[in-house]
C-alpha cells in the first residue's frame, strides 16, 4: 500500500483515530474515501472497521514504520460531554480506562490531536488549558499551575490521571452528585473547573493515600462505613480544609473493627452506625465500584 503524498506527524500516544483524520485533512480527502481505498487493498477490513482495528495499513497510509502506533490496550467508550462542562450522568462512561485527551494548541502547532495518556488539562510550557482542544491562557492561576506539575510528577507515577475513575470519584464527592437534589443536569463552567483544579488535584491524592488504603482493603468494612468516611472527605473537600491532614487521620483497628478519624470511633462491620455514619442510599449502593476503582488504580498500565 502506497502512502498519501502529504505526511503528518505522529505525536507519542497519538490515537490512531486522531492520526487519520488529520492525515486525511492534510491530503484533502474524506475519511470515506481513504476506507473505501483502504477496503479495496484488504477486503478483509470489511465495512464496520475502525481504525484501531485498522492500525497497521494506517501506518502504511501515513508513511510510518511498522509498530510505530500503540497497538490496542483498552477498549473505551469516549465521553461525549466536554468535563469542563461535566455532567454528572457520564461519570463512569470510560469504565475503567481514561480516554483521549487534547494536546497544547501550540504544542501541536494548531493542529487538533488526541492523545491516550494521563495528561492534565494543562500545558505547563505554555501556561494554557487545553482539555478538549480549549487554548485558554491560565498564567494568573498559579495554584492550578501547581497543581498541573503534580499530577505530572508524584500523580502520574500513580497512574492518576485528570479522566481516570478516581477523577470521576473525586468530583462526585466534591459537588455532590450522590445527593439525590443534585440531578445530572448540573454542570460546572470552565472558570470553575480551572480554579477548581487544585482542589480536585488533592482529592484524588487523598483518595489514594495509604490511611484510605487501608480501610479499603480491610474485608469486613461494611459498604456504609466505607460511604461515611468518603462522605466526611468531600466535606472537607468542599469547605476548603486540609483534605489531606483529614485522609491521614484514618486509622483501622482491625482486632476491634473500629474505624477512627481524629478523635472519634466508628464501628467498622455494622450496617448500622449511627446516624453520624448514615450515607444516602444512592452512595452507599455505588461503593463496591468504587472501591474497586480505588484499589485497581495502581494496576492501571501507564503511559508516559
Amino acid at each position: 500500500m502506497r502512502a498519501l503524498p502529504v505526511p503528518v506527524r505522529f505525536y507519542p500516544d497519538e490515537t490512531v483515530s486522531s492520526f487519520f483524520s488529520r492525515l486525511c485533512a492534510a491530503n484533502q480527502i474524506s475519511e470515506y474515501e481513504a476506507w473505501r481505498a483502504l477496503r479495496q487493498e484488504d477486503p478483509e477490513l470489511g465495512i464496520a472497521v475502525t481504525p484501531p482495528i485498522a492500525r497497521v495499513a494506517i501506518e502504511e497510509l501515513g508513511g510510518l514504520r511498522r509498530d510505530a502506533m500503540p497497538r490496542i490496550r483498552r477498549s473505551y467508550s469516549t465521553c461525549k460531554h466536554d468535563p469542563t462542562v461535566w455532567v454528572r450522568a457520564c461519570a463512569f462512561c470510560n469504565g475503567q480506562g481514561f480516554g483521549p485527551t487534547t494536546l497544547c494548541r501550540r504544542c501541536s502547532r494548531g493542529d487538533l490531536v488526541f492523545v491516550e495518556r494521563f495528561s492534565g488539562p494543562i500545558c505547563v510550557r505554555h501556561a494554557r488549558w487545553h482539555s478538549n482542544g480549549l487554548d485558554v491562557d491560565v498564567r494568573d492561576h498559579v495554584p492550578s499551575l501547581i497543581a498541573q506539575k503534580r499530577l505530572n510528577g508524584s500523580l502520574h507515577q500513580q497512574s492518576i490521571g485528570y479522566r481516570t475513575p478516581i477523577a470521576t470519584i473525586a468530583r462526585d464527592l466534591i459537588h455532590e452528585w450522590w445527593h439525590p437534589a443534585r440531578l445530572s443536569t448540573e454542570r460546572i463552567g470552565l472558570e470553575e473547573e480551572i480554579t477548581g483544579l487544585p482542589r480536585l488535584v488533592e482529592t484524588m491524592a487523598a483518595l489514594t493515600s495509604p490511611a484510605l488504603q487501608t480501610l479499603l482493603t480491610y474485608e469486613h468494612a461494611s459498604y456504609k462505613a466505607i460511604a461515611a468516611v468518603l462522605m466526611r472527605l468531600g466535606a472537607v473537600a468542599r469547605a476548603g480544609e486540609n483534605v489531606t491532614g483529614f485522609a491521614e487521620t484514618i486509622g483501622v483497628d482491625e482486632p476491634n473493627s473500629a474505624l477512627h478519624i481524629g478523635g472519634e470511633k466508628w464501628s467498622l462491620t455494622s450496617s448500622r452506625s449511627g446516624p453520624a455514619l448514615e450515607a444516602p442510599e444512592r452512595l452507599w449502593r455505588r461503593i463496591l465500584t468504587v472501591r474497586a476503582a480505588l484499589l485497581k488504580h495502581r494496576n492501571v498500565r501507564r503511559t508516559l
